[in-house]
């Protein structure tokens, strides 16, 4: 061996001796040594009992959570709803922990443990006062255990490390990040106040009312209203930017782009209410977007908070109260019904085929007696010949008077019509009419009701072509419809239903062959 080799495996044990030696300085000797044989409990209590838990990180504040109900409230550093998932995680994983091992520390063992000073100092309260404190170390070497100090124990102990994670988050993190509390089925007002004008919303009874800037009062669109009021209710914090801001300019809120209000107390007109005695509301304010447009910033009256949210939240709050309006335009109720009338203006055109301009006029009239036997023939017998009948004759219930003489119409049609306004339901309303083209198709319904029910319904539809909604007007208000309607107003009524033929026109069932013995089919076997 030459003396160069000889140096190299000299530099090499030396190294080899060096990394023994701070091992053996990193993890207590005791460590081992002193590990029990069986997992022992460390902490002996419900995670359901306790009322108060304290965590005070070495380089932190010292938070205090405390149990409401099956909330959580946080005290401090702030005082703010808390998490209920956070806590719940740390006292499930503290209940849970067992001791794998005892350590006895001293000198530089118990700084290599992290308990001197410990990372977390916990205070845990139960609801009879009883109070368990808990210092929590570093990891051990191997980095899936922890090192812990439960007050009173002349030792340490050795515990699984999960609980570490949990508690190494910053205080916002054990914020709850849900804004507003809101029982959705129990709002009874809400309020959007926005530059272009307040929308009040009231419930009476089990229906929705809706006051507009301008104008009288709607009924509203119960599906869409809740869907509002759950813009509310899962409103959600991306972070907090202030706590107790002493200037809402900073961040708009001194002049909102939009404030709702709702309150679960019924309207003050609603008749035969008495006075909510359990009664909340709130106000959210939507101050300024970011930077970026991806935030707004937001403020709640049950907070001092200032927090941002994402833009697309204030989206539910945008909506118009036509929007918002009940999309039921009229409900006509078939039986009520004595006349009919459609008439189609159909203009000049040369694509995608040449069409003549054409006016048409169809009027659908209800009989004036239901239908009815006109002539019934009694059987007559004789000793020679078996009983004879003559066939019953009945009329449709409706007939087309458009043409002369007036034919019996098709009732599937006229029912399937008369469905479709039963009531008539919309896609969406348009704050003005829209204009059709010259070339449009135009169609106008008109339905009679003798007294004392509204005389006369007029629906004007517009075909735009291309597979769009249909155009509507009824009374002031103008909407789109779904288009399959055009296919129950342009269906020919002189048509009418097959009758059904007469029982003596089915075959008995002695009129059908036998089946062959062994076949299912009756056909004859190989």
């Amino acid at each position: 061996m030459n003396f160069k080799t000889t140096i190299i495996l000299l530099v090499l044990l030396v190294g080899a001796g060096i990394a023994v030696f701070y091992t053996s300085q990193s993890t207590p000797k005791e460590e081992t040594a002193q590990s029990t044989d069986s997992s022992k409990k460390l902490l002996n209590f419900n995670s359901s009992d306790v009322e108060r838990l304290s965590i005070e990180p070495a380089d932190g504040k010292k938070m205090v959570l405390k149990r409401d109900g099956l909330q959580w409230q946080m005290l401090e550093p702030i005082q703010a709803p808390a998490d209920m998932n956070a806590p719940s995680e740390i006292l499930s994983d503290l209940t849970a922990m067992t001791s794998t091992g005892h350590v006895s520390t001293s000198g530089a063992d118990a700084a290599a443990t992290g308990l001197s000073p410990p990372q977390f100092k916990l205070e845990i309260i139960t609801n009879d006062g009883h109070s368990t404190k808990l210092d929590i170390g570093s990891r051990s070497g191997t980095g899936d255990q922890l090192y812990v100090h439960l007050d009173g124990d002349s030792q340490d102990d050795l515990v699984q490390a999960d609980v570490y994670d949990l508690l190494d988050k910053p205080v916002s993190d054990f914020r709850r990040k849900k804004l507003l509390d809101v029982n959705t089925a129990q709002v009874q007002q809400v309020q959007v106040d926005r530059p272009e004008g307040n929308l009040v919303m009231q419930k009476f009874g089990s229906n929705w009312f809706i006051k507009p800037p301008s104008g009288m009062p709607m009924p509203g669109d119960t599906s869409a209203i809740t869907d509002l009021i759950m813009g509310l209710s899962s409103l959600q914090a991306n972070d907090f930017v202030s706590e107790t801001d002493p200037d809402p300019r900073r961040y708009g809120l001194d002049n909102p782009s939009i404030q709702v209000s709702f309150s679960t107390s019924p309207p003050s007109t609603q008749p035969g209410t008495q006075p909510a005695t359990d009664t909340s509301e709130a106000t959210v304010k939507f101050g300024m977007l970011d930077v970026r447009k991806q935030y707004a910033y937001v403020s709640t009256s049950d907070s001092t908070a200032v927090a941002r949210v994402t833009a697309g939240s204030m989206d539910a709050f945008k909506k118009s109260a036509l929007d918002l309006r009940d999309k039921e335009v009229l409900n006509i109720d078939p039986p009520s019904v004595s006349s009919i009338s459609i008439q189609t203006s159909l203009p000049a055109t040369t694509r995608p085929t040449t069409r003549p301009a054409s006016e048409t006029l169809v009027t659908i009239d209800r009989r004036p007696l239901s239908p009815a036997t006109v002539a019934t023939a009694s059987p007559a017998t004789s000793p020679t010949s078996m009983a004879s009948t003559r066939p019953v004759v009945k009329h449709s219930v409706w007939q087309v008077a458009s043409v002369k003489p007036p034919v019996d119409a098709g009732d599937s049609k006229v029912d399937a019509l008369l469905s479709a306004l039963h009531p008539l339901r919309v896609q969406q309303f348009d704050a003005f009419p829209t204009t059709a083209p010259s070339t449009a198709d135009r169609y106008t319904v008109t339905i009679q009701c003798p007294p004392p029910l509204i005389s006369s319904y007029k629906i004007e539809l517009t075909d735009p072509g291309d597979g769009r909604p249909l155009d509507g007007r009824y009374n002031a208000l103008a909407f789109e419809v779904d288009r399959s309607l055009l296919d129950k107003i342009k269906a020919d009524f002189t048509h009418p239903d097959e009758p059904a033929p007469p029982p003596s026109a089915l075959p008995s069932a002695g009129a059908f062959p036998s089946p062959a013995p062994g076949s299912a089919t009756g056909a004859s076997g190989p």
